[in-house]
């Protein structure tokens, strides 16, 4: 089975070290940032699978930044998952637009998104776009 690579983004470290440690016992290579800029970055220097970032972050913000990955040229687009603390349909209309695959609640727990990535990674279709409530 492939290691799939992701890269988490959400600004609180505590979250991003107990997702790492769930990711790990699964299989799953995670990767943690804790702004937006700093996400981007690492964009540009490699590659991942799948991107986690949560709908409130500091700057850039969370459709900022999904603006920047939309437009960048990169060689392998990464499925984007967005963890949402709320439910705005504009924004999630706008995040879908710009390429978002899944929405899925912050609350729904670690092992939940851990599991959903996996089901994402594994579904072939480009622009599948689905919330988990």
């Amino acid at each position: 089975m492939k290691k799939i690579k992701v890269i988490i983004a959400d600004d609180s470290r505590e979250y991003c070290i107990k997702f790492k440690n769930r990711a790990k016992c699964k299989g799953i290579n995670a990767s943690a940032v804790f702004d937006g800029k700093s996400l981007l970055t690492l964009l540009s220097r490699m590659t991942t699978d799948i991107i986690v970032i949560d709908d409130i972050m500091p700057g850039p913000n969370c459709i900022d930044i999904l603006k920047q990955i939309y437009s960048m040229n990169l060689p392998h687009k990464p499925k984007i998952i967005v963890t949402l603390s709320y439910h705005s349909d504009d924004f999630i209309k706008c995040a879908a637009l710009l390429g978002v695959n899944l929405f899925i609640p912050k609350n729904s727990g670690i092992d939940s998104i851990v599991d959903k990535i996996r089901a994402l990674e594994n579904c072939h279709s480009e622009k599948h776009v689905s919330i988990a409530l």
